[in-house]
């Protein structure tokens, strides 16, 4: 019992660790049997008190004939360990959970054990009242004065004792004591008279009093509902619904003579027709078709199931279903001989309104339950497992993207084949791995950014354009599908700017950005999106929110992109693939140049095509088949890769033009200054400050692996052999060997100069 609840002890307090429904530690409860004076017996963990929580949830899992609702933690323990279901609420007798918290109980016979006190019997009319219309039947038992559970438990014959006070209990709407009405009842119909219908609370109060007088109740047990209902109506309007005014309206009721009760059944049909129980009535039927998904929009949107994708749906069209539902309601509650004055109400348009509003609280559910499948692809046809290429049914997942096409394995079309020549052949094989890829919900293993370079009329606008067509591609947040824009304002907003853009990156699979404009690009942003596994953001008017990384990433240019960090940890990430080809119309064709085909663009623009969703289903196929892992880079890829570092890469430049890696073997660092300096102005690139450089260099990944390291070194003859010198014809003006020279100067060791001449030269 001890190991399953995780109970502790720390040498004073017991530890009862309070779980959520996804085994989530969210509280602490600590239980001193013998505190201080001034200090409670328990206390929960400071900023998880709230809100109130059924403990042990997990019990609750288990078939029951019925769960026993007790006081403390030890008495629902000692419950389970007799073979009971039994929980407590975490903020002690009275602190009765609310809303979500109290699901778990709904539908289930429920039975009050609270201790045999006056607080005991307040906690029990006060879960009483909150059960109503989530328990099918509450029972109460009375353990008799000054008795818990715990006490009844740890008799001998305490599970037999505690059965036989059960079986003696009657049930909600049963009779306590002859016909009497249950006091649950009352309380639901004056609770619903003040909430639903705007009745008076002083007027329902004393109504109340009277029909507990009517019904025999004694004025003390009266005087404990009275107090129930003061609590729960008591901040209901402006003014405050006093104690002493509800004690008034039990003093005033219970100074006349008792009436003949009403009877159990009065009121009960008015109650079926009220806002609450009517709103859970069509939820149960509208759920799995409607659901209401605070994260959608800006406050929030309703999604209704159309089979094979759950689309966004007005609240205009919610009210007419909820319409449709009232009218069906009332055709078969005036068959069935219902008083017509009652079910009018069903038709009125403030009841089909009220309905409503309240479906958005019973229908909620979280945007983490829709396209939550990275192995999966929903097709026209079926929903595709993409590892394996079968087609499951629609209805067994959640989806709010569909691919635009049926899914037919093998499909091929010439068209397509026309496209896919824009790709050199020897990486064509390699590239279908990439964009396979990219069609599951992984985000890449490899951490790799696309960028597509190429001039005008070199096909890869149009292989970008039948891709995303097939897959799925929208510009607009609130349409969702598999593809997208990457917006410009995610790469270079200004630091601090909202980060609302990355909201449309959410659940999206292929992202793109076509023809990056001239100039550095943003390292930091870009670091953001690539490699990282949760992203973050916010939507208009909402507060910020995080999900799971899904994405790849494709950028297409025109021009050669610029990257200034020098780092291992940004150069990893980037993948360029070149267009090499350009189509042209014309007959004379040179090398570099294919034959085009006029529409194509126009065609995989404005038509999906199931040879090109066949294709990418390959490549995923064998992206899963390689262990969800990229192949090691062909390479005409690793070329174009490492040319394209060499090009930006100016600190890698300096060293592959004038330095070779050899252990052990010196430079100085004022000659690497100037020479530095001089190569920056001959071939206009960034100026360096010498207190920045030094650091660049020897942090650079290619200077790390080879140990390169800046020292100061006294220049004794065995140090001074090591080091090398520039030739003169390139880098800074080099002293006459009988100038003095500094002698524990700034040296790089690991480099030395190309072409160095020696000391006897």
């Amino acid at each position: 019992m001890i190991d399953e609840f995780e109970v502790g002890f720390d040498g004073q307090r017991i530890w009862y660790p309070i779980r959520d429904k996804h085994g989530v530690l969210v509280n602490v409860r600590k239980y001193n049997r013998h505190p201080s004076p001034g200090f409670r017996k328990i206390y929960s963990t400071k900023g998880m008190g709230s809100p109130s929580r059924l403990y042990p949830l997990a019990v609750l899992g288990k078939q029951s004939e019925f769960v026993i609702v007790t006081e403390g933690e030890a008495d629902a323990l000692s419950a389970i360990a007799l073979g009971f279901v039994s929980v407590i609420g975490t903020n002690g007798a009275s602190g009765v959970p609310k809303g979500p918290e109290l699901e778990p109980l709904r539908g289930r016979d429920v039975v009050l054990a609270f201790d045999g006190d006056g607080a005991g019997r307040k906690a029990g009319n006060s879960w009483s009242t909150r059960l109503a219309g989530v328990a099918s039947s509450i029972r109460s038992i009375d353990l008799g004065d000054g008795t818990d559970l715990n006490d009844i438990c740890k008799t001998p014959g305490g599970a037999a004792k505690l059965s036989q006070l059960i079986a003696g209990a009657g049930a909600t709407g049963a009779p306590a004591t002859g016909n009497r009405r249950a006091v649950s009842e009352l309380l639901r119909v004056a609770l619903r008279r003040v909430q639903d219908d705007g009745e008076g609370r002083n007027e329902t109060g004393f109504w109340l009093a009277c029909q507990l007088r009517d019904e025999r109740y004694a004025k003390t047990e009266a005087s404990e509902v009275l107090h129930t209902y003061q609590e729960a109506v008591e901040g209901d309007r402006d003014a405050p619904y006093t104690r002493a005014e509800s004690d008034s309206s039990l003093e005033q009721a219970y100074s006349g003579e008792a009436r003949q009760p009403s009877g159990a059944g009065v009121g009960v049909k008015e109650e079926r027709f009220s806002d609450s129980p009517l709103s859970r009535y069509v939820a149960d039927r509208l759920r799995g078709e409607y659901a209401f998904v605070s994260e959608l929009g800006s406050g929030g949107d309703w999604l209704r199931n159309t089979g094979k994708v759950w689309r966004p749906t007005t609240r205009s069209h919610l009210t007419l279903v909820v319409q449709d539902e009232l009218d069906r309601l009332f055709e078969v509650e005036r068959a069935a001989g219902a008083s017509p004055g009652q079910i009018m109400k069903l038709l009125s348009k403030t009841k089909i309104a009220s309905v409503r509003d309240l479906l958005t609280g019973l229908l909620e559910e979280s945007i983490s339950l829709w396209d939550n499948y990275p192995d999966h692809l929903n097709c026209q046809n079926g929903v595709l497992h993409l590892p394996t290429g079968k087609l499951e049914p629609h209805g067994n997942f959640r989806w709010t993207m569909i691919a635009p096409i049926n899914y037919v394995k093998g499909a091929r079309l010439s068209m397509w084949d026309h496209v896919l020549e824009a790709i050199p052949e020897d990486i064509r094989r390699h590239m279908q791995l990439v964009f396979g890829q990219a069609i599951t919900g992984y985000p890449p293993t490899d951490d790799k950014g696309n960028f597509l370079e190429g001039g005008g009329e070199n096909g890869k606008s149009t292989l970008l354009d039948a891709i995303t067509t097939s897959l799925g591609y929208s510009q607009d947040e609130g349409s969702p599908a598999y593809a997208g824009d990457l917006p410009e304002k995610v790469l270079f907003a200004p630091t601090g700017a909202p980060p609302v853009e990355k909201m449309r990156l959410r659940g999206k699979r292929l992202v793109m950005h076509e023809e990056l404009p001239e100039g550095e690009i943003p390292m930091k942003r870009l670091k953001d999106l690539l490699g990282t596994q949760r992203m973050s953001g916010r939507a208009h008017y909402k507060q910020g929110e995080s999900w799971e990384a899904s994405h790849t990433l494709f950028i297409t240019t025109n021009h050669r992109p610029l990257v200034t960090d020098t780092t291992h940890a940004v150069w990893r990430r980037l993948r360029l693939v070149v267009f090499p080809y350009k189509f042209v119309r014309h007959p004379n064709r040179r090398t570099n140049e294919r034959r085009a085909r006029d529409g194509l663009r126009e065609h995989f623009r404005t038509v999906p095509e199931p040879a090109v969703l066949a294709w990418l289903v390959e490549g995923a196929r064998a992206w899963y088949d390689n262990g969800k892992k990229m192949p090691e880079e062909p390479d005409r890829l690793r070329e174009s890769w490492e040319a394209w570092r060499m090009e930006s890469d100016d600190m890698l430049r300096f060293l592959s033009d004038h330095f070779t890696f050899k252990p052990g073997a010196i430079v100085l660092e004022g000659h690497v200054w100037a020479a530095l300096t001089e190569w920056a102005d001959n071939n206009s690139r960034r100026k360096w400050s010498r207190k920045d450089y030094a650091a660049a260099l020897t942090s650079h990944d290619t200077a790390r692996a080879h140990h390169v390291l800046k020292a100061r070194k006294r220049l004794t003859p065995e140090v001074a052999a090591k080091v090398t010198y520039p030739a003169r014809k390139v880098g800074p003006h080099i002293r006459h060997p009988q100038e003095k020279t500094p002698t524990n100067p700034n040296v790089f060791v690991g480099l030395a100069w190309r072409e160095a001449p020696t000391d006897e030269e």
